[in-house]
């Protein structure tokens, strides 16, 4: 496949990361491959691959996840139009089910809040289609493009106020009211061929790669002018924005859409300063695509589509530290890492249960992702045997109260872990007596000689209750 089709075939979206506190878990990163029709899933602590997700449509490309990280939505590319899908898979079991078909749907972002996640769509239509996210069924569309080819690249104002839409064949990008639908251009002449778009945090600059001019404009999302336009390596394609430092991050593939773009700086990233416009480059592994930039500003992450690879640079020396095998092909452009959620234990409410009742502890309501249980009795009351400490619902018996009255409280302490942090919380369980009908215990039989001066038989009834 030469690299005008494939390139053709590329989903661009948002990349834009915001800063995480490190009391939350290491975010995960997924990388769709476009040649196996799966998403590796890389745990960003470790930097490894820790999942493989299958059930995708052909040609998995793009990619938004949600910022909660419960979902991540992928554009399925495939071949033909029944084959154009997307997909959602549910990050708790890493399974994918299919939500829409058809329509040439090619860039995905998910709006801030992750009420509704954004979908282009090539085609004459030139539409942005409008995904529900809690029903994952489209609740409407507002135009967006002006060229055949339509919107590409889509990326969210951090308000969630604004859409950017790259016009792949009219060299616009559309501004698009997401309360009113109604949509502004802003031409990006003659920079050739626009296809990603990225925010920045503060959502003052909106940063454009334009693949055919080796450039990325930089527009001001306040008067919606082209305030700059930075030359850049062979055919950039993705961008993303580093959430705290002035610097943005895009890839250099090396290969155009529409004519040659040459191969200075090609297989790099081009690091660029927002406050001078002064470029730098990291090479990287071939053909780079998708770029995200982990959530605490440490380190980027890179698909190399020719050599199987993931990149991760270190923002510090803006230098390779880390090199990922995944799947074939990986493209991933997009959002790929999202804003991990709060680690917090919820160990639930305190009960209050009778002797022998079966009781369920309940850690469900705890946050974070890919979080692992661990349940344990703390020391005072009778000791009881959990069924399962590792499980988030564990049950146990209640026991029997010695002297058959009064209430026990047993306190059990429940810890979660995701990405090397672990947070912990404590329940309160009180047994309550049960009057029960009395029973008299007198004790065993006994044997003693007939009665001498010296011998005395007792009766004990103290084990009645």
């Amino acid at each position: 496949m030469g690299p005008l089709i494939r390139f053709l075939g590329v989903i661009f979206a948002l990349s834009v990361i915001l800063y995480v506190p490190s009391a939350y878990g290491a975010p995960f990163a997924y990388i769709t491959n476009a040649g196996d029709n799966t998403v590796s899933v890389i745990d960003t602590a470790t930097n490894t691959v820790t999942a493989t997700v299958l059930g995708l449509g052909p040609n998995p490309q793009g990619v938004a996840v949600h910022p909660a990280g419960t979902s991540v939505y992928v554009i399925n590319i495939g071949r033909s139009v029944p084959e154009t899908t997307v997909s959602v898979i549910d990050t708790a079991i890493n399974t994918a089910s299919t939500i829409l078909v058809g329509r040439y749907f090619r860039g995905v972002a998910v709006d801030p809040t992750g009420a509704v996640a954004y979908v282009t769509t090539l085609d004459a239509q030139n539409t942005v289609q409008i995904i529900d996210t809690v029903t994952n069924t489209v609740i409407g569309g507002i135009s967006a493009g002006t060229g055949p080819l339509g919107p590409y690249g889509v990326a969210v104002h951090p308000q969630g106020t604004f859409l950017y839409a790259a016009d792949i064949n009219g060299n616009k990008v559309s501004v698009i009211n997401t309360a009113t639908a109604v949509a502004t251009t802003v031409d990006l002449s003659p920079n050739l061929t626009p296809v990603s778009v990225a925010v920045e945090p503060k959502g003052t600059f909106v940063y454009v790669t334009n693949n055919d001019s080796n450039t990325v404009s930089v527009i001001a999302t306040s008067t919606n002018n082209v305030v700059a336009t930075i030359p850049v390596g062979a055919g950039p394609i993705g961008v993303a924005v580093h959430p705290t430092k002035p610097f943005v991050y895009v890839t250099n593939s090396g290969h155009g859409t529409t004519r040659d773009v040459g191969s200075v700086n090609s297989n790099t990233v081009a690091v660029i300063n927002t406050t001078t416009y002064a470029v730098s480059y990291v090479p990287v592994g071939v053909e780079p695509r998708g770029v995200s930039v982990h959530p605490n500003g440490m380190s980027v992450y890179v698909a190399n589509e020719s050599d199987d690879t993931v990149s991760v640079i270190d923002t510090n020396t803006n230098m390779v530290i880390s090199t990922i095998m995944v799947g074939d092909r990986p493209v991933a452009f997009g959002q790929f890492i999202a804003n991990p959620s709060p680690i917090v234990a919820v160990a639930g409410l305190d009960q209050s249960v009778i002797e022998g009742a079966v009781v369920s502890l309940d850690g469900t309501a705890s946050t974070g992702q890919h979080l692992t249980f661990k349940w344990e009795q703390l020391p005072g009351g009778p000791a009881v045997t959990l069924s399962n400490s590792a499980s988030a619902i564990p049950t146990f018996t209640a026991p029997l109260l010695l002297g058959g009255f009064g209430s026990q409280v047993l306190t059990f302490k429940l810890t979660v872990t995701s990405g090397g942090q672990s947070s912990a919380a404590v329940v309160n369980v009180t047994v309550i007596n049960v009057n029960h009908a009395p029973d008299a215990h007198v004790g065993a039989d006994q044997v003693v000689n007939e009665p001498q001066k010296s011998a005395k038989a007792n009766v004990l009834g103290h084990a009645s209750y």
